[in-house]
This record gives structure tokens, sequence and C-alpha cells, in this order.
């Protein structure tokens, strides 16, 4: 039996091509910005492209913050992609300091231009990069990924990233430039990617399908 999943209309996001991506999983994919429609999903998606403080705004603006806080309160399936990701956390410092949803305790900040060592990279990153998981053994089973996911490549353009008080609530993370990145996050049913499923081919579709699993 195919699923139903909601996708988020706040006016920021990839909606077809999220929505596209969720067919070739074999959900049945629904765009929509009816409170009521979203507050009786059984699978939420948060899409979002751009700025955190415009994103954060116009959820707030439209009252879309309680219905999301309420869906994961529920433990519903909830996935955060790229900038929606980002959304889940406390605070983010795009364009001054503005605060998140606080689903993930941590924050978000832009990527440092140089790694460690003072090597330089281009920001935003961009490109296929991938995934190395960071699964302790008392997540592992209740986790989105597993060892199919370890190594695989998915698409990423940002230039900012979520750090995360609680390490286990980062179950991967992807390198560039020797920088380790937050790639993906979970706490219970929420569940977060900074790469785009939608943009990253058969990887992507396996990810959403794990997604649906729940």
């Amino acid at each position: 039996m195919k699923k139903d999943v909601t996708i988020l209309d706040y006016g920021i996001g990839n909606l077809l091509s999220v929505s596209r991506a969720i067919h070739e999983s074999g959900g049945i994919a629904n765009i929509t910005d009816d409170r009521e429609k979203i507050a009786t999903a059984d699978y939420l998606i948060l899409p979002g492209v751009g700025n955190f403080s415009l994103a954060i705004k116009e959820l707030r603006d439209r009252g879309f913050e309680e219905s999301i806080l309420n869906h994961q309160s529920k433990e519903r399936p909830l996935l955060g992609i790229c900038l929606g990701m980002q959304l889940f956390f406390d605070s983010s410092e795009e364009e001054g300091l503005h605060k998140g949803l606080g689903i993930i305790s941590g924050s978000v900040k832009s990527i440092p231009t140089k790694n460690q060592s003072g090597f330089s990279h281009k920001i935003p990153h961009i490109g296929w990069s991938p995934l190395e998981l960071n699964l302790k053994e008392d997540n592992e089973s209740k986790s989105i990924l597993n060892d199919q996911h370890d190594g695989q490549f998915f698409y990423f353009i940002h230039s900012y990233q979520g750090h995360v008080d609680k390490a286990e609530e980062c179950i991967a993370i992807t390198k560039y430039n020797d920088l380790n990145i937050t790639a993906v996050i979970q706490k219970n049913y929420a569940i977060g990617c900074q790469f785009h499923p939608e943009k990253s081919g058969e990887n992507g579709i396996k990810f959403l399908k794990s997604f649906l699993s729940y």
C-alpha cells in the first residue's frame, strides 16, 4: 500500500522535484499549505532552499510552526531537506541571530572558508559527497541509515551547516576539504538531511524509501 506524504508549501523549496522523487520512491505526494491537512499528515516533509531568516519568518507568518511541532510531538515521520533541516535547530547565524524550531539542540553557522590546516575552499559547498555514518549502538536500530548508506554519494549545495549539541543526533557526516559537515540528523522520527535526495539519483530514492519505511 502506497503511503501518503504531505509536502509543506510555505513558498520556499523544490516542491515539484521533491514530489516527483516521492512518487519514484513509491509514495503519494501531496503539496499543500492547508494547516488542517498538515495536522492530519502521516508523513510530513519540510523542504527549503535559500535563506534561514526568510524561511523561518514565512513559517511563522503562515502559522506553520505550531503545525510542524505538533506533528513531531505525535512521533510521526518528519523530514527536513537542506534548509528544511537547518530550520530544525535552535538557532541560526545566517544574516543575524534567528530562533529556529528547536527540534534539534544546536545551531547553524557558516561553513568556514578554510580548513583546520589553513587551506581555503569555495563557498558554497556544491557537489557530490559521500556519507560517513556516525551511528551509536543504542540508536542504530532506530536510524534511517544503515550500512548500505555508508560511502554513498549525495548532492549538496549549501553555505551554512548545522552543529548539534548532542553527538548522537548527528548520524552521518560528509567531509569538505577535511571539514566535518553534518549531513544527516535524527531525533526519534524527526530526520534532517543537508543534501538534496531529490537531486541525488538512485541513492536519494533509496534514502526516501528508508524514510517511507517508518
